[in-house]
């Protein structure tokens, strides 16, 4: 059973927590919550999460094209001819 040891506390609580949820409710309504599954970041609820959002999308793209230029040339490393191996010159 739940004790509520200073109801006064308590009552203000809940008033601050409906104030707040009645100030936020456009934003707060389309935020979702966080699961296991998200392959990617919980949307932002401010203007500076939503930037740091942007860099993390951002820095991702350019880790997977670096990602595949360095497979590609490995993937053409492994699988060349050799046709000018004994060319000294």
């Amino acid at each position: 059973m739940l004790s509520i040891t200073n109801p006064k506390k308590f009552l203000m609580w809940q008033i601050s927590a409906m104030s707040l949820s009645l100030m936020y409710k456009d934003t707060l309504f389309f935020l979702k919550m966080a699961t296991w599954s998200m392959l990617n970041l919980q949307d932002s609820a401010s203007p500076l999460m939503e930037q740091l959002n942007f860099f993390h999308d951002h820095t991702l793209l350019i880790l997977t094209m670096i990602t595949i230029l360095v497979g590609y040339i490995l993937f053409m490393l492994f699988f060349n001819n050799y046709t000018n191996r004994y060319l000294l010159h």
